[in-house]
């Protein structure tokens, strides 16, 4: 009954652990706190702890400005915790777009997503994989000839695959990257960063590889005065393919990229121009 008494269990523990009277003693207090808590169950009502600890991770913390993604998630989950994560990058960007104008940064983990297209990208927002090789994303089956991310304002994709979208003539669609219909660029240029796409024709020669980009200066709003778009660390495999397309007066700016197999890396037209580094 005082703090010098003291009770050491040198053996295991046979019974269960009721105290005499309901709702009367407490496990440790805020001075002296219990370390690790094994259990399967814990049953009441209310539980209050700053931190609960699952795998190494904290249960409990969440940021206003990160949103997750896992190949295990949920897009009826919240997507504001690494353990309770989206399914898709689509229902990431739906979230962001209803957090209003502040930054968010959407986290997707390794694996492969297959995504309605086109993923729209807010604006300041930026779109994360985990690495360059293992976060890949393709098209649904019936939006294969779909772009893939239209960018507004601020916008960033980084460290991930697009891979197996294909080129549709008809409607001048299936590239990995254009501007958002009307879109307003005014804080800063989309950044495309340590990407790789990588595409292929239906059979040889059809000419249908999916693009790298189509970048028009008329696709913006007026209001926009720097029409540019920025890649850098990016790799474009697209045979037969002008991979990055530059057209009505649009800057593009290229660092440390690459294109392969392409009837024209990079094609400027309309007083348009690239400038590579």
């Amino acid at each position: 009954d005082s703090d010098q008494d003291s009770v050491d269990f040198n053996s295991d523990i046979s019974s269960d652990i009721v105290p005499d009277i309901r709702n009367t003693y407490n496990l440790g207090n805020a001075d002296k706190k219990w370390s690790h808590l094994y259990t399967n169950l814990i049953n009441g009502k209310n539980a209050s702890t700053n931190e609960l600890l699952v795998n190494g991770v904290n249960a409990l913390f969440t940021s206003g400005g990160t949103l997750y993604v896992a190949v295990n998630g949920n897009d009826n989950a919240k997507g504001d915790h690494i353990l309770d994560p989206f399914a898709t990058i689509a229902r990431a960007l739906q979230a962001a777009e209803s957090s209003g104008e502040q930054p968010v940064t959407i986290l997707v983990s390794a694996g492969e997503y297959q995504e309605i297209l086109p993923l729209v990208v807010p604006n300041n927002v930026t779109v994360s994989g985990y690495d360059i090789r293992n976060t890949i994303i393709t098209p649904d089956t019936n939006s294969q000839s779909e772009d893939v991310f239209h960018l507004n304002d601020n916008s960033t994709i980084n460290n991930l695959t697009i891979q197996n979208h294909f080129y549709d003539s008809g409607n001048n669609t299936g590239y990995a990257f254009r501007f958002a219909p009307n879109a307003v660029m005014s804080t800063r240029s989309p950044y495309i960063q340590n990407v790789t796409v990588l595409t292929q024709e239906t059979t040889p020669d059809a000419g249908d590889a999916g693009r790298g980009a189509y970048i028009d200066g008329d696709e913006l709003n007026v209001a926009t005065v720097n029409k540019t778009m920025l890649f850098h660390s990016c790799t474009f495999i697209s045979p037969g393919a002008d991979v990055i397309n530059m057209t009505n007066d649009v800057r593009v700016e290229w660092l440390n990229s690459f294109t392969y197999f392409a009837n024209r890396g990079m094609y400027a037209f309309n007083g348009s121009n690239g400038g590579a580094e």
